[in-house]
């Protein structure tokens, strides 16, 4: 729902949807997007209308995610007799509330009700209510007012606060079964190997780690190699979401140390995201001489790709989901000599952001895969990438493997400004004759 929607508008499709959701006897997963609703008396009916319904158990569901422009904890907490089987709940607002002590209240309420039955908790934006401009560390009193969680498997801060030892030592108790942990920032004093050791301790099950949210390119968030390498020695990780690394006596990295932190077991994350810069020599120094058992790696901000880099990656022999991003201003070139050999033999999932193509990148990457034995790459996202995509389009047919081409929000070869071009106008015989030759194969301009 838009803020751009006349009301009544809004109002009846908060009606339609309410009535849909009485014949959807099936439906187990719902997310509600709240906001944009102006007036008050009409959020307040799309909301009674649509809770009423959830309130009377109609669909009966496993997960509700709600997202909304003011904080709907007592909307939620409305529903969860008419939902006894709800094991997933996810609450969100986009406006800092009015009366933060009484949202704090209301979330203390909803999350007490839930403790039996919840397999997964999501806290949110909750850190806008507790911090109330403070930076004290507010989140031990918090947690102290909870109860146990015997049956959640997943846990996730949301997206605000620096943790402390003392946050996590109540966390233990509170989640003995723990298994994936959304932290984002922890104290500086937890980020060696001694932090990493208190961190595995207090969670014995832990397989998934994710520090990355709110403390995503921000230095004083950041880790050291020890503390990767710590994680890693002592247990085999599903995921592993890191911050921006850095060294312990805060001199330039080493581009080959974290490879070697990664690899001081025999098994390293079978996921791996960092969110650090990345250049072309420490994407080639993170892979070295490969790392054994890594299906899927997400580098969020890679500041070059050299043919070197490209052809690195390519010695993951076992990946199968690769992401490359850029966060700064200018997009990171990738030319023909490097895009032609970035192509990881067992590959099925590529997803450049933000890249600098060229004249012949995206031919490049293509035809690499279009040469490879086995096919292997079934998923190509080109997301607001610059350069020319026809050559890339005739080449995409003989990738026979690929099912799905995207190519979203692209702007003209060396535009600096968002001047999107779109592809199915601009190189309308291009895509017309790859849907003759591969009609298997979709193609979108949408993510």
């Amino acid at each position: 729902m838009h803020a751009a929607d006349a009301t009544p508008a809004t109002v009846g499709v908060g009606v339609s949807l309410a009535l849909l959701l009485g014949k959807l006897p099936a439906l187990r997963v719902l997310t509600l997007y709240l906001d944009g609703v102006v007036e008050e008396w009409a959020r307040r009916a799309v909301c009674e209308l649509l809770f009423g319904v959830l309130g009377q158990g109609f669909p009966p569901l496993l997960y509700l995610g709600v997202w909304a422009d003011e904080s709907p904890y007592n909307l939620v907490s409305g529903v969860l007799y008419g939902q006894p089987a709800l094991r997933h709940v996810v609450v969100h607002s986009h406006n800092r509330a009015a009366d933060p002590g009484l949202e704090e209240e209301r979330a203390v309420a909803l999350f007490r009700r839930l403790a039996p039955c919840l397999h997964s908790l999501d806290f949110g934006n909750l850190s806008d209510f507790l911090f109330r401009g403070s930076f004290e560390d507010v989140w031990p009193e918090f947690l102290e007012r909870l109860p146990a969680f015997p049956n959640a498997r997943y846990m996730s801060f949301g997206d605000g606060g620096t943790k402390s030892e003392a946050v996590f030592a109540i966390l233990a108790r509170l989640f003995p079964a723990l298994e994936a942990l959304n932290a984002g920032s922890i104290a500086t004093d937890l980020a060696t190997a001694d932090g990493a050791a208190t961190l595995l301790r207090h969670f014995p099950a832990l397989r998934q780690l994710d520090l990355t949210m709110a403390a995503s390119m921000r230095p004083d968030c950041a880790v050291t190699p020890a503390f990767v390498g710590g994680l890693c020695r002592a247990r085999a990780f599903r995921l592993l979401c890191l911050p921006p690394i850095i060294d312990e006596d805060e001199e330039e990295l080493d581009p080959t140390a974290l490879h070697t932190a990664l690899t001081e077991s025999t098994t390293p994350p079978v996921r791996l995201r960092l969110d650090g810069h990345l250049s072309a020599s420490a994407v080639a120094g993170l892979v070295g001489g490969g790392l054994p058992g890594l299906l899927a790696l997400h580098l969020t901000a890679v500041e070059g790709l050299s043919a070197a880099a490209c052809l690195s990656l390519s010695r993951l022999v076992e990946l199968r989901a690769l992401f490359l991003g850029s966060v700064d201003t200018e997009r990171v070139v990738v030319d023909m000599a490097a895009a032609s050999v970035l192509a990881p033999p067992a590959l099925q999932r590529l997803s450049l952001h933000r890249m600098d193509l060229g004249v012949a990148g995206a031919t490049g990457v293509v035809t690499a895969f279009s040469l490879a034995a086995p096919q292997t790459l079934q998923e190509l996202i080109l997301h607001d990438c610059a350069g020319e995509v026809e050559g890339a389009l005739a080449a995409a047919a003989g990738v026979r493997a690929l099912r799905r081409l995207v190519v979203a929000g692209h702007v003209e070869v060396g535009s600096r400004h968002a001047t999107l071009v779109s592809i199915g106008e601009d190189c309308r015989e291009s895509v017309a004759l790859l849907a003759t030759r591969r009609p298997d194969l979709i193609f979108a301009e949408e993510l």
